[in-house]
């Protein structure tokens, strides 16, 4: 077990020193930092590794800085040299530090806070959220990267399906050769609306989806087949923390991908609100008839939680 957890972080460092700028989240990530105008802006990258991508984020944001938390042996080994950046070899959940954050990032790790089963899972990735709040100034931004997984039969049934083989250690070997770099240990994956909930219920607003125009298209026949899932794309989500009632929430411009779904729309807004889920529906089909391959990057929308 031991040298398949090497394996997988040396996987990570090797994925990590590949990010380039110009990839879909870290230019998404960077235009929702600029949109915050703020002269200085201090994040926090969890789960960050080396620091790769939060130095490529803080290369298109003037007055960036960022802490990554990280436990990794190699991510201390192989931490980018950047005064912008500082790590933090600490655990998440005994984190306190001085001050908040502007932002909270979570870069396709929330899956991978699991436990032995199903019901301590989602109260682990529940904690996490909460803690991501606790984090944040009033009107800061959630930002996560995810693999979403949309149900057919029962919506976060693809993600427990998952969670369930990825768990298996006897047939670890087998499902590590199909791609799973965190076989024997398992990954939680959950759907648009089940992450949509859990954040809702940390007194976040939801803000906007942006996905990946890439995930998926190189991958071999075998890896779309159907698992009870009429969708699955991987996408950026926004939320900003909301102000307690003794906090003064700080005014912004609206994203320009805001969603109607999430502020009180006019009546032409409804009509054209209703055009579009019209519109909709026909690409729905069609990601339905792809099931899991590509085209299902079509549904990456907030109108679908």
């Amino acid at each position: 077990m031991a040298e398949a957890k090497n394996q997988s972080e040396h996987m990570f460092v090797e994925w990590a020193q590949g990010i380039q700028s110009d990839n879909y989240d870290v230019e998404r990530v960077a235009e929702l930092l600029k949109g915050l105008e703020r002269e200085e802006l201090h994040g926090l990258d969890v789960g960050g590794g080396i620091g790769r991508y939060a130095q490529l984020v803080c290369d298109q944001v003037p007055g960036c800085s960022m802490t990554v938390l990280d436990k990794s042996e190699l991510a201390i080994e192989t931490f980018v040299d950047d005064p912008r950046l500082e790590l933090m070899s600490v655990d998440y959940f005994s984190f306190e530090p001085a001050q908040r954050y502007d932002f909270v990032i979570f870069k396709t790790v929330l899956h991978h806070f699991i436990t032995d089963n199903e019901a301590d899972t989602a109260a682990l990735q529940q904690r996490a959220l909460k803690k991501a709040r606790q984090l944040l100034r009033p009107g800061g931004l959630l930002l996560i990267e995810e693999n979403f997984y949309q149900g057919v039969m029962g919506d976060d049934l693809p993600g427990r399906l998952i969670f369930a083989v990825t768990r298996q250690r006897w047939i670890e070997d087998v499902v590590r050769r199909l791609g799973a770099n965190t076989a024997g240990e398992g990954v939680r994956f959950k759907s648009l609306s089940s992450w949509s909930k859990m954040i809702g219920k940390e007194n976040f607003a939801l803000r906007s989806l942006v996905c990946s125009p890439t995930w998926g298209r190189k991958w071999p026949l075998w890896q779309r087949l159907p698992l009870i899932s009429s969708g699955r794309f991987q996408g950026v989500l926004e939320a900003r923390a909301k102000a307690a009632p003794n906090e003064q929430q700080p005014s912004y411009t609206p994203s320009r991908y805001s969603s109607a779904l999430f502020n009180p729309p006019s009546i032409l807004e409804r009509v054209r609100h209703s055009w579009e889920k019209a519109s909709q529906k026909l690409r729905w089909v069609l990601a339905v008839c792809a099931l899991t391959g590509p085209l299902t990057i079509t549904t990456c929308a907030l109108s679908e939680a």
